[in-house]
């Protein structure tokens, strides 16, 4: 990381600026760990204006990055788990999806997650349960809280009714109430009875 260092420093002074900020990698001479440092240096100025010094700190930040690379590992392992579960998944924030796994794209008929992203959630729900789901959505689905799923029909994109045996839970996503919501597709079973 010397070079980049360097023209964090050098950039700085020759640009006139009174300070600059680098994260950086520092290796241990006793052991020869790599840690990782916060490093902010302030330049001083003499009468005439011109940088006569410059004072900084580093700061050790190793076990943030150690955490931060945890998270990202972690969100990468959910990640691989909600775009490959073999039922539909998604998240309702307010009324809008925020969220939606590979199997409830291919469920709706979508071509992408785009597609269904940002939608209102009830357009997703057939017409004539809906007045159902509002009532449970205005309710925080407290009717529903111990995640026994139920039967509810749904509409693909191209207005195609299918039913299903849906799970929603109640959840805060990104500050806002919502629900995360698992859908198995039920069509077989109802043509079935």
């Amino acid at each position: 990381d010397r070079a980049a260092v360097e023209a964090a420093y050098s950039g700085s002074m020759r640009e006139g600026r009174d300070t600059y900020e680098i994260e950086h990698r520092v290796v241990q001479k006793s052991t020869g760990e790599i840690r990782y440092v916060h490093e902010k240096c302030e330049h001083v100025r003499g009468e005439s204006g011109r940088i006569i010094r410059s004072v900084g700190m580093v700061h050790d930040i190793t076990e943030r990055k150690r955490v931060e690379q945890q998270v990202r590992d972690r969100a990468e392992q959910l990640r691989l788990v909600l775009h490959h579960a073999p039922f539909g998944i998604y998240v309702r924030k307010g009324n809008k999806i925020a969220l939606a796994n590979r199997a409830l794209v291919r469920m709706v008929g979508a071509a992408s997650e785009d597609e269904v992203i940002g939608r209102d959630a009830l357009e997703m729900v057939h017409p004539d349960d809906r007045e159902a789901v509002r009532a449970r959505m205005a309710a925080g689905m407290s009717t529903n809280d111990k995640g026994e799923p139920f039967e509810q029909r749904y509409m693909r994109l191209d207005g195609t009714p299918f039913w299903t045996e849906a799970t929603p839970q109640p959840i805060e996503w990104e500050g806002e109430r919502g629900a995360l919501v698992f859908l198995r597709d039920a069509s077989l079973r109802e043509r079935l009875r």
